[in-house]
């Protein structure tokens, strides 16, 4: 962690698993620029119990990059994965065959008045978000991000979870795009783009040839 200067990169390289549980990898700052973090673990990475991976700005800095590639990405039990910041936050790339958040899992990118870092899950087979868990890219009164997600069978998001890309403030919502062959919504689950107050929308693109959509969602 540093003040106002520059907290160095992490990286993580040549693992086969990496778990915590209840543990936390950070690079963060106040006023500085906050450390990319890029890991890259061949079968899974699992963060369990209140977990988390975040480059962080707490004042006025920039919070870094987060670059994940494995094969099974799991968020479980209120960990999270997140770039935050009051004014940009970086970008989060994630690459993996599977995403599963459950139990109040949270993989976001968020600011306060800046612009907030563009979300991008590719290479995916599916993506399963339970549980009230999240996924978004959120300001107050800045930009938010884009989420771009690809997974080639299904992307199912249960349980009064939620996909979104939102001003909470008077901000601008991003632009969330879902490819898939399968998207399931059920359970007042949530994909959606919106900003409270005066700032755009944003938009909205699905391309899936088969989607449902039951039980309140």
């Amino acid at each position: 962690d540093t003040e106002s200067t520059n907290s160095g990169e992490i990286t993580l390289r040549g693992l086969n698993t990496l778990e915590a549980n209840n543990g936390k990898i950070s690079a963060s700052t106040v006023d500085g620029v906050a450390g990319d973090i890029k890991i890259n673990a061949t079968e899974s990475i699992n963060l369990l119990n209140a977990s988390a991976i975040t480059s962080e700005a707490k004042g006025e800095g920039t919070a870094g990059e987060l670059n994940i590639t494995t094969g099974e990405f799991n968020i479980t039990n209120k960990s999270q994965a997140s770039v935050n910041s009051k004014e940009i936050a970086g970008d989060l790339f994630v690459s993996a065959d599977n995403i599963i958040l459950d139990n109040e899992a949270k993989l976001s990118s968020e600011t306060d008045t800046g612009v907030s870092g563009s979300i991008s899950l590719q290479d995916l087979k599916s993506l399963q978000i339970k549980g009230d868990s999240v996924l978004s890219a959120t300001t107050k009164d800045g930009e938010a991000g884009d989420i771009t997600i690809n997974a080639n069978d299904e992307v199912k998001v249960e349980s009064g979870s939620t996909i979104a890309s939102g001003a909470v403030g008077k901000g601008e919502a991003g632009f969330l795009e879902i490819i898939t062959d399968k998207l399931t919504i059920s359970d007042n689950s949530k994909v959606t783009v919106s900003s409270k107050d005066s700032g755009n929308a944003g938009l909205v693109s699905i391309k899936a040839t088969v989607v449902n959509m039951n039980e309140g969602a």
